[in-house]
Formats: C-alpha cells, sequence, structure tokens
C-alpha cells in the first residue's frame, strides 16, 4: 500500500480507550442554545454531547459539569472544505484549517471540545474519496500538532456507498499510527470519523407515517456495510479503528419541525434504548447524538421530551 505523501504510518500504539470502552455512548446534538438546566437535566444519563455554532456556552458548562462527557463541536460558519482545498494537498489542508481555526476560537470551545468535526452532510462524487482520505490526514496531522482531534466525514445518512468508503482506509490507519494527547485514564486518544444514521425502534411501536429508514439496516446500520467493504478490499475491520466512529446526528425520522409529536416521549426513549442495545451489541459505533435540541429554523426540538428520553 502507498502511504500518503509526506505522512508516515507509525504503529502499532496502545488500543482506543478512554470513554470507547463498551457499550455506545448515547448523547443530544444541540443545535441552538438551550437554558443549562434543560443540559443539567440529561447529564446523568448521556455521555457525549454535540454542539454547533452558538452552543459554546452550553458545551462549557456541560463539561464544567462533567469532565469525563465527551464533547463534539461543528461550526457550520465553514460547512465543508472547498474543491481546491480537497485536492489541494497539505497546502489546501493548511488553507482550511486557516479559514476554521479563527472560527472554534471565537466560539470557544478549544478549552471544552474532544472532536472537532469539519464536514457536514457535503454530497462528493464516489471518486474523490481518495483525495478526501489525503486531505483529511494532512488537517488531522495540522490539527492534531495543536492538540486537538478531528471527525472527518459528516457523511449523510445512508451514505457514502460502502465501496466509496473503504477509500478512506488511508485515512484511518494514519489514525491507528498518530495518537494525539491522553484521555484522563491515561489512554491514548485518536482522530475519528462521523456519519450520520437513522435510528432504531422496537417493531411493536412502528405506526402509520414512520418514515421508511427507521430500522433499515441500509441507513440505520450502515456502520455494518462500511465494516464489510473495509474487510474485503483491506483486510481492515473498523472493529480494529483506533479512533472513535460517531453517529452525529440521528433521529427516528428526518428531523423537521414538522415531525413534532409523531413520537412521544415514551415512544422516544423505547428508541434511545434500542439504538443503544443494537449499536453496543454490534461493536462499531462508538456515540451517537440524538438530533436535536433547541428551537431553530425548521429542525425538531426534542427539549420537552427531556429528561424523560434518557430515563
Amino acid at each position: 500500500m502507498t502511504e500518503p505523501i509526506g505522512i508516515p504510518y507509525v504503529d502499532p500504539f496502545a488500543p482506543a480507550g478512554g470513554p470507547f470502552q463498551g457499550q455506545t455512548l448515547q448523547g443530544v446534538h444541540v443545535t441552538w442554545p438551550v437554558p443549562d438546566g434543560v443540559i443539567a437535566s440529561i447529564l446523568p444519563y448521556i455521555g457525549t454531547i454535540k454542539g454547533v455554532c452558538g452552543t459554546g456556552a452550553n458545551l462549557r458548562f456541560a463539561k464544567a459539569a462533567r469532565h469525563d462527557i465527551v464533547v463534539v463541536y461543528r461550526d457550520y460558519r465553514v460547512e465543508h472544505p472547498e474543491q481546491p482545498e480537497i485536492f489541494g494537498g497539505k497546502a489546501g489542508a493548511q488553507s482550511y484549517v486557516d479559514r476554521v481555526w479563527p472560527l472554534w476560537v471565537d466560539a470557544g470551545v478549544l478549552g471544552v471540545a474532544d472532536c472537532l468535526e469539519i464536514m457536514n452532510e457535503w454530497m462528493i462524487p464516489g471518486d474523490w474519496y481518495d483525495a478526501l482520505a489525503e486531505f483529511s490526514i494532512y488537517v488531522a496531522d495540522l490539527v492534531g500538532q495543536r492538540g486537538h482531534t478531528i471527525l472527518t466525514g459528516g457523511f449523510f445518512p445512508g451514505t457514502p456507498e460502502p465501496e466509496d468508503f473503504a477509500r478512506m482506509y488511508p485515512y484511518l490507519r494514519y489514525c491507528d499510527g498518530h495518537p494525539v494527547g491522553q484521555w484522563a485514564d491515561g489512554t491514548p486518544r485518536y482522530h475519528g470519523l462521523s456519519i450520520h444514521l437513522s435510528g432504531y425502534m422496537p417493531t411493536h411501536l412502528l405506526k402509520p407515517g414512520t418514515t421508511w429508514w427507521v430500522n433499515n439496516d441500509w441507513v440505520a446500520g450502515r456502520y455494518k456495510f462500511f465494516d464489510e467493504a473495509l474487510r474485503l478490499h483491506h483486510q481492515y475491520s473498523l472493529r480494529e479503528f483506533k479512533g472513535p466512529l460517531m453517529a452525529t446526528e440521528l433521529y427516528w425520522g428526518y428531523g423537521h419541525a414538522d415531525e413534532t409529536g409523531f413520537w412521544n416521549t415514551e415512544e422516544l426513549r423505547a428508541g434511545v434504548r434500542e439504538t443503544t442495545r443494537r449499536l453496543s451489541d454490534d461493536g462499531l459505533v462508538d456515540a451517537y447524538h440524538v438530533w436535536s435540541i433547541g428551537q431553530v429554523g425548521n429542525w425538531i426540538d426534542l427539549s420537552p421530551h427531556l429528561p424523560g428520553l434518557f430515563q
């Protein structure tokens, strides 16, 4: 296998540890600022929290109250890398980091974010994935030099094609050989991947109008097809990947505001439990964030269901 230009592989390192051991962490996606009391109500029941622009205060509150909670941040003021950056080698990656780093500073999250997510549902052509892998390596290297880890991908539910995902293999191997600092237990931290999924729901709760992709393995369990493609093409499994694989958005529908009321709190709680059980049993996804908390735009706000969503 050809090594990415300028980035040597260094292996082996210790297995992943920290918070990613055993059961998949469950958490929430905070899409708009909410009172800290809302966050406090769920902290005993979650292991991770993700926020976007404007939610820095909520993330700082969560981390201060629960030092062990895994915090993810994405800044949509730079939604995606630009095409010249993806194909621009190390210089392209540097251009991207130069654009996004000041936004992370402005958001006040660098002191609390465990993972910085760098993409969101960008539907790129299949033949771009080799370049995306190299770009992600260079960004990880640049951000890692500053002591932080990234999540690349942010793939839309049901994408990419498994064969294209397998082309991210060089990035996975780079992550395996390049830890960045340590978790509180002294185990190494690694860069990771993010995907978006639909959720699982107990079959007896399915009803007319349920979105087709709920319980559909092609969307809810797409990570299993990614794993199959990696094993087929590279004799490598996501079980060997030392970095976190996080489903940074997950819902039992499309997550639009007009779906409010489709599921009641008891049903959503059953969906959380079934999803956590299924992901934990499969042992490939380390954490997921339920979409979404906070009232903004056309997106659903699950705040009225808290803390019952997780209790």
